[in-house]
């Protein structure tokens, strides 16, 4: 037994067990994505990494946060103030 808690370590933890929450598979990515910001330009691209991304008409000038998997950058994500995914924008043709 812990000095401290007078229970062996693994009884205390296993005590709350039941309150301890799981993330799915999709949020636990999610978390892990790292983020960036991002001017778009006139012809409702931005670049990334050297590579032109379409974006929707709508963030024309603008700038946008996006989010993307540094193992994979065929697909990223565009994110709101609130830390939303809006949609996701792939490399242009």
């Amino acid at each position: 037994p812990h000095s401290a808690i007078k229970a062996k370590p693994k009884e205390r933890f296993m005590k709350n067990f039941s309150n301890i929450k799981r993330k799915t598979d999709e949020e636990i990515e999610e978390a892990f994505l790292h983020r960036e910001t991002r001017n778009v330009r006139n012809d409702a691209t931005i670049s990334f990494r050297d590579i032109l991304y379409e974006v929707p008409q709508e963030y024309i000038k603008k700038k946008i946060v996006i989010k993307f998997d540094p193992s994979n950058t065929n697909e990223l994500y565009i994110y709101n103030d609130n830390n939303e995914r809006l949609c996701s924008i792939t490399p242009k043709n």
